[in-house]
């Protein structure tokens, strides 16, 4: 599974959301899942984002005790946990080599199941 801790305020968000529905579709047919959190916006603020970027992977709103639960330094934040829960790879903002290393580490984990 990626979590991904996002912000709608964050430009960075914005650039990884079209990585993060590739990769979506990519692991559609294996057992992996893609799960955003947003901490601070309201529901109307989610749906409004959620429609203008085209973002095709669940996301959930919660408050920041949860974030804070991570450890998050800023948004985006990344977690990739294996199927014990167990954290592969975690990055915090976003990169143009960023898809490639996560596909490398869901890759591996999927091969290892």
């Amino acid at each position: 599974m990626l979590i991904e801790f996002g912000d709608t305020g964050c430009s960075a968000n914005a650039l990884a959301n079209p990585m993060l529905n590739r990769i979506n579709e990519k692991y559609a047919a294996s057992n992996f899942s893609i799960a955003c959190i947003y901490t601070g916006e309201t529901t109307q603020q989610a749906k409004s984002y959620i429609k203008t970027n085209g973002i095709k992977f669940p996301v959930y709103l919660t408050d920041l005790k949860t974030k804070k639960s991570f450890k998050t330094m800023g948004t985006p934040g990344f977690y990739l946990l294996d199927k014990n829960g167990v954290v592969l790879m975690s990055s915090n903002g976003y990169s143009d080599e960023l898809e490639g290393q996560l596909s490398a580490k869901i890759d591996q984990a999927l091969k290892n199941n």
